[in-house]
């Protein structure tokens, strides 16, 4: 059984549009990421979760799938220009996104300006990030977030999904560098233990001086 493919390029544009969003009929032009060759949008009344695109001509091409997730992916954080979710505590606004900004002879997926410093996004698909780039970016303290799109599941997976893990999860998301790491975690179980103790000792010991004091004013 030949792969699905969920994801092409539009011919006048060369953005790459999901099958859900493809539009069918005379003018609508769809090239495949993988080869190049004409692709047709193959839509059902009804089973949305079957729709697809075809070659036009019998190929044993698989549409390029992992490199359309991956350029569908830039291409959403490049098109968003509003704010990404990094962990459970922090979601951060941001503007002018750019492809593959060089940095130290390397460069990433996507680098987008949040409060006057750029943020870089690496998109995992199937080349993660090396030890040599992360050592780049924790050497030169440039804030950079790793995004993992790996699961086989996503090349067929819905445009609202992968939009979602994008920018409002943050289950597949590493930080690789981040200036200030303790705006990113939640403080742990135990470190809440202690601070609560410290707390109620605080309490407890501010209530002591104070019922000494009334006690002195009182002789």
């Amino acid at each position: 059984m030949s792969a699905t493919i969920t994801l092409a390029k539009q011919q006048a544009t060369a953005i790459i549009q999901h099958v859900n969003d493809a539009e069918k009929g005379k003018g609508f032009l769809y090239r495949c990421v993988g080869c190049d060759k004409e692709m047709i949008v193959v839509k059902g009344a009804t089973r949305k979760r079957e729709w697809h695109f075809r070659h036009a001509v019998d190929s044993n091409c698989t549409g390029g799938r992992d490199t359309a997730l991956h350029d569908y992916a830039v291409q959403v954080i490049m098109s968003n220009d509003d704010e990404v979710t990094i962990s459970n505590k922090l979601k951060i606004g941001y503007s002018n996104p750019r492809k593959e900004v060089s940095f130290h002879g390397k460069r990433s997926d996507v680098t987008v300006l949040h409060e006057n410093n750029d943020v870089h996004f690496e998109i995992f698909v199937t080349h993660d990030l090396d030890r040599k780039k992360i050592d780049i970016y924790k050497t030169n303290k440039i804030k950079c977030v790793r995004i993992d799109l790996s699961d086989p599941y996503l090349l067929t997976a819905s445009p609202e999904l992968i939009k979602d893990l994008l920018l409002n999860q943050y289950e597949n998301k590493t930080v690789v560098y981040w200036l200030d790491e303790a705006t990113l975690e939640p403080k742990s179980e135990e470190a809440n233990i202690i601070n609560t103790v410290l707390w109620l000792l605080t309490i407890v010991g501010v209530g002591y001086l104070l019922r000494n004091f009334f006690r002195k004013k009182q002789r």
